[in-house]
């Protein structure tokens, strides 16, 4: 059967939050608006809790929920890219396994899709692992509302790196996209992204050079649950390292190091984790684990001599008060 959307969730052990994220979605779902148009598609990477058996009872009672499990792990890209492969919609929505989407958040994609643009992204509303409220950071620049952006040409590819105000915007995080499933499946995929994280990145970034539009919608329709980063179980470092060399390969591969298109990655991963907060992350590491993240960040544009000495500035002034005025500052500058 051909849907108008599908849901795409790769997920690995997070039975409790899936089951949570699914109990979001069935609510929104109302069979005689919805039905034949959405599905749902999960792939499970050889999950070793009871993901498998919640689903397969859950199918029961909602058989638009298509499944696939891994024999073995095979890391998140692969799941990443399988789960696109299940899916039988017009458009995709990739979603993370641990996250929601708000009230009206499904009706509100259904209507914007039907304009028929290439991509889509939306913003979220950062929370804590409990799903309490925390922070709001649009994906572009304050001042731009929803906005359609074009692409097939160098200068709209920069006039569109240029609105960017988070890496979101680079398709960093999953749940804030929906694209065509026709557009995804016409790049050839580049092996080599496979165990970088950003295999899906690749794909939709490679998009962009292609005569595309895509539709920013300025409401935030996802609850993104924090402290929850997977990516996280070989420490701090590794996690940074990941961003950086994701992105220096993503941008050599498919800009061919185009220097006036690489500023603009360089900067939103600085804007990622601001100097207060790499300040702190370095205050916390020894001598030679500093200079190690020092070295990893050193072509993000970031003060080096700050970087260098500034951290002792934590031995003296707690960092949630150095973050409440990086944050009162911040919020001063964008209005």
């Amino acid at each position: 059967m051909k849907y108008i959307l599908s849901i795409c969730i790769p997920t690995y052990n997070r039975e409790k939050y899936l089951k949570e994220l699914l109990e979001n979605i069935f609510f929104q779902i109302d069979d005689t608006i919805y039905k034949n148009k959405i599905e749902i598609c999960i792939s499970d990477n050889a999950s070793e809790d009871n993901t498998e058996s919640m689903i397969k009872e859950l199918k029961e009672k909602y058989p638009y929920i298509t499944y696939f499990k891994f024999k073995k792990n095979m890391g998140a890209d692969a799941n990443y890219l399988k789960v696109v492969e299940i899916a039988n919609g017009e458009y995709c929505w990739l979603f993370g396994s641990d996250d929601k989407i708000e009230k009206n958040g499904i009706s509100k994609i259904l209507s914007e899709i039907k304009y028929g643009n290439d991509i889509y992204l939306v913003n979220k509303t950062e929370c804590d692992i409990n799903m309490k409220n925390l922070n709001n950071t649009p994906i572009f620049k304050r001042n731009i509302e929803s906005e359609y952006f074009y692409f097939g040409t160098t200068e709209k590819l920069i006039y569109y790196f240029k609105s960017l105000n988070t890496l979101t915007g680079l398709f960093s995080y999953l749940s804030s996209i929906i694209f065509k499933k026709i557009q995804w499946d016409s790049i050839s995929f580049n092996q080599k992204f496979i165990g970088t994280a950003y295999s899906h990145s690749f794909i939709l970034l490679s998009m962009l050079k292609k005569d595309m539009t895509l539709k920013y919608i300025n409401e935030y329709l996802i609850l993104n649950r924090g402290e929850n980063d997977a990516f996280m179980s070989e420490g701090i470092i590794k996690r940074i390292q990941l961003d950086f060399d994701g992105y220096k390969l993503l941008f050599s591969n498919i800009f061919d190091n185009n220097e006036k298109i690489n500023i603009y990655y360089k900067y939103l991963l600085k804007k990622s984790r601001p100097s207060f907060r790499m300040l702190y992350i370095l205050s916390n590491l020894n001598n030679t684990e500093r200079k190690l993240l020092l070295d990893i960040i050193k072509e993000a544009p970031y003060n080096k001599i700050l970087l260098k000495y500034g951290f002792y500035i934590y031995l003296l002034i707690p960092y949630k008060l150095l973050r409440y005025f990086y944050r009162k500052i911040f919020s001063f500058k964008n209005k």
